[in-house]
């Protein structure tokens, strides 16, 4: 994005973030992609070891219709969302641009009870990486003990699979 010449980047959320019950006091924030980079096709998997997800998808387009795995769900114009609960991978896809964040559970309704809830912006079917680096840290100054998992999410087509790795390892897969 620029404006006046300047790259500049775009966050939205929350300052006091509450996903589905019980007070949270969590800063959720994301960088929104620019409107280019949004897509049509997006995959819905649950956050690891939690039962199901929460999505928030926004129309960039009126008249858009909106179905997981290919089930209609809803109509929506330009600026209206609609949050859906998913139990298990889905594909979200919509026959306009949309924007897709999904959202993990506050600490009181989660199962397990794993942490505040936070936010991550989607990227739709199709953008792809070749190779990228994630931080992880353990837990806040390296002792935070309140924090006994970590999971990453990565999706790959059929064809790939055998060459994904993860700090030099095999990937072990489920499938959608």
């Amino acid at each position: 994005m620029s404006l006046n010449g300047e790259k500049n980047a775009v966050f939205n959320g929350a300052l006091k973030g509450n996903v589905a019950c019980g007070p949270a006091d969590s800063h959720m924030y994301d960088q929104q992609l620019p409107i280019e980079l949004q897509g049509n096709e997006y995959a819905a998997i649950p956050f690891g070891n939690q039962s199901k997800g929460y999505f928030r998808i926004l129309s960039l387009e009126d008249n858009n219709q909106i179905s997981i795995s290919g089930s209609d769900v809803e109509t929506l114009e330009k600026g209206e969302y609609f949050d859906i609960e998913l139990n298990e991978p889905s594909i979200i896809s919509s026959s306009e641009d949309c924007s897709v964040a999904q959202f993990s559970y506050s600490f009181e309704c989660s199962n397990p009870k794993n942490g505040d809830p936070n936010m991550l912006q989607l990227y739709p079917l199709g953008f792809s990486n070749k190779r990228c680096r994630s931080f992880n840290s353990i837990g806040f100054g390296g002792n935070f003990a309140g924090f006994t998992s970590q999971y990453i999410t990565l999706i790959a087509d059929g064809t790939s699979e055998s060459s994904v790795e993860v700090d030099q390892l095999p990937v072990e897969w489920n499938s959608i």
